[in-house]
């Protein structure tokens, strides 16, 4: 027995399923669903760069806060009360409510 009758029909159904392929690919849902998968990435690229970004500013911001002792850190939070005053309440609003919860139980 020869190999060459087995080796034409895998070469034939390769053929076959790449064919499917090209016409499957060429299907507007699924060019559509291909198109929103790449946005996904784009997106997730740029915020996986953000969130780098952010964790890497906050990390510094953590260093720079060890190295500062109590007075200055609430001289810190004093002056930004100061030049924002509206979120200077929310925040108080928000620390209260939480210590209330923490010291109620």
């Amino acid at each position: 027995m020869s190999d060459e009758p087995q080796q034409s029909a895998a070469e034939e159904s390769h053929g076959m399923f790449e064919e499917l392929g090209r016409k499957i690919d060429a299907l507007p849902h699924v060019q559509s669903a291909e198109r929103l998968v790449r946005q996904a990435q784009d997106e997730l690229r740029r915020a996986q760069a953000h969130y780098q970004r952010v964790r890497a500013e906050a990390r510094s911001q953590l260093h720079t806060l060890r190295d500062k002792n109590v007075g200055e850190v609430v001289g810190d939070a004093l002056d930004y009360v100061r030049r924002h005053p509206g979120q200077g309440v929310l925040a108080s609003i928000i620390a209260g409510f939480l210590l209330g919860r923490i010291f109620r139980r």
